[in-house]
């Protein structure tokens, strides 16, 4: 039997939304020129080149591509080396996505599984 250990209560804050999310300047201008160069099965395929690397410029482009497949994406999104996709449709239909590290479509809408 382990000991009794008295434990003070205490609150500790949240700090992963304390900080406003912000994208590089450049990122709109990137979506833009995806949104016009490449079509829906070009951008899969697009996002299946930058899907495994976890350096800037990988990360980057996952935002971007999912940004430029998406109807609209706030900002600060952050896709997680090796996030797959078993239908970006949803993504496409959707009125809006959130910030998420590992986004995942529930019931054809862009909310974050909590």
């Amino acid at each position: 039997m382990l000991p009794s250990v008295a434990v003070d209560d205490r609150v500790v804050p949240a700090v992963h939304a304390q900080r406003t999310a912000v994208d590089v300047d450049y990122l709109k201008g990137l979506v833009l020129d995806l949104k016009e160069n490449y079509d829906q099965k070009g951008l899969v395929e697009l996002y299946g080149r930058f899907s495994a690397g976890d350096g800037m410029v990988d990360n980057t482009m996952r935002k971007a591509i999912v940004n430029a497949a998406a109807h609209r994406c706030g900002p600060g999104l952050r896709i997680d080396s090796n996030v797959g996709f078993r239908h970006l449709e949803p993504w496409i239909s959707a009125p809006e996505c959130s910030s998420a590290t590992a986004p995942m479509c529930k019931a054809g809408s862009m909310d974050a599984a909590r």
